[in-house]
């Protein structure tokens, strides 16, 4: 696992991330980040609650007649681990959109007190056995915007 901000590797135990206004615009200066885990690196929980949200999609979908992810439903529901061995894209999505949050409270300690925190994911890419995601983060304290 390998974390970069600022061009520089950052230890995890320095990371956090914004769980309320995850996503939402910063009045407070950021910078990018680059983060790459391979899969054999993701813990044996984040691929269980992964495979749970799936067989959670499925009984939503099947319940309410409709696909709430339609490339998901139509590859049958797979299990975490073939999805993300058979469509790195739709695994990469499912990271992106709704698992990011299990896969930051496995790797990142709580704590009061952080240097970088994550405020955003812009991008996903699964390649070969490598998740890289790319968004923003802001240091703190945190640096407000002159306007």
């Amino acid at each position: 696992m390998i974390f970069m901000s600022n061009n520089k590797e950052v230890s995890f135990d320095v990371i956090g991330y914004r769980e309320l206004g995850f996503g939402e615009k910063l009045k407070v200066k950021s910078q990018n980040f680059e983060f790459i885990i391979e899969l054999n690196e993701l813990s044996n929980d984040f691929v269980d609650k992964a495979d749970f949200f799936i067989k959670e999609c499925k009984a939503d979908d099947l319940s309410q007649g409709y696909m709430d992810i339609p490339e998901l439903g139509n590859l049958g529901y797979p299990a975490f681990v073939e999805l993300f061995r058979t469509n790195k894209e739709v695994a990469a999505s499912l990271i992106q959109n709704f698992l990011y949050a299990n896969l930051f409270e496995e790797l990142f300690s709580r704590k009061k007190k952080y240097e970088l925190v994550i405020n955003n994911i812009y991008t996903t890419k699964i390649s070969s056995n490598k998740i890289t995601i790319n968004g923003e983060v802001f240091i703190t304290p945190p640096i407000p915007i002159q306007e």
